[in-house]
């Protein structure tokens, strides 16, 4: 805090709208530096959960076959032995 001439400090004058812009702006650059580098994380996270889940269900439709009725029993008794297996 620095002290004016008039005995009052620099932060008890009230902000212009050129001051509050420039804050603001400094703000935002500040949170924006902060986080940007888990957005991108997130972001990768989710595009490799994302191939991840296609190549899944791309390999359960390939197993289960054409035909509805014995394509679900299949993917039920595959996803029944996964999950047997998980626990």
């Amino acid at each position: 805090m620095l002290a004016t001439r008039a005995g009052t400090c620099e932060e008890d004058l009230p902000l212009g709208v050129d001051d509050r812009l420039a804050e603001g702006w400094q703000a935002v650059r500040d949170v924006i530096g902060r986080v940007w580098p888990y957005v991108l994380a997130g972001i990768a996270v989710g595009a490799a959960i994302h191939g991840y889940v296609a190549l899944v269900v791309d390999g359960v439709v390939q197993f289960a076959g054409r035909v509805p009725t014995v394509g679900a029993l299949k993917a039920l008794l595959s996803g029944a032995a996964a999950a047997q297996a998980q626990s």
